[in-house]
């Protein structure tokens, strides 16, 4: 009788913990959703950049006129982006833009590095291209990869497309042509 009793007693603290567990994640989650978070109109996302140089301010406001030129518009990018690269880019600052592609919202990143001088931003493509023309660097991307990496004064500026993957592939090879006619182009063979 006696380990029936202890039995019991071990069910009946079982039971409590797991009302208490129970308990304190009902209230960790929300009853409702509310007006502000309906599921048909997400928020925008508020992507965190680090402060403009004037570097890449130039660069940009250069390549934006390009692209207008083209009929294209260039925009910071609204969601965060960051592509692979070499281990020389990764504590390199940079800005992230987004050629507006209307048949095609989630393609058209392009990304600033910004150098410490113009031979410094030749040094950053060279690194880009060479990469992206390594086994390695050739496999974070879809194996029908169109590139671009240019040089523009002290920036390395970088975007790619891939044909397949494109919702519009003939408006985005147009928008990488822009972009390949902007600076000094380091090609990319594969």
């Amino acid at each position: 009788m006696r380990s029936i009793g202890r039995r019991h007693l071990w069910a009946a603290l079982s039971l409590a913990a797991l009302a208490a567990l129970t308990a304190a994640l009902a209230g960790c989650m929300p009853l409702a959703p509310s007006a502000a978070s309906s599921p048909a109109s997400p928020p925008p996302v508020v992507v965190s950049q680090p402060p403009i140089s004037s570097v890449v301010a130039r660069a940009a406001a250069a390549l934006e006129a390009a692209y207008r030129q083209a009929g294209f518009g260039l925009i910071p990018a609204r969601r965060p982006y960051r592509p692979s690269e070499p281990p020389a880019l990764i504590p390199v600052p940079r800005s992230v833009y987004q050629v507006v592609l209307p048949n095609d919202p989630g393609s058209g990143y392009v990304v600033i590095y910004q150098a410490a001088d113009p031979a410094a931003a030749q040094s950053l493509a060279t690194a880009m291209q060479r990469y992206l023309e390594s086994g390695f660097g050739e496999t974070n991307f879809p194996t029908d990869a169109r590139f671009a990496v240019q040089a523009y004064d002290a920036t390395a500026v970088f975007g790619w497309y891939s044909p397949g993957a494109s919702a519009d592939p003939a408006t985005a090879a147009a928008a990488l042509r822009v972009l390949r006619s902007f600076g000094e182009p380091f090609p990319v063979v594969r």
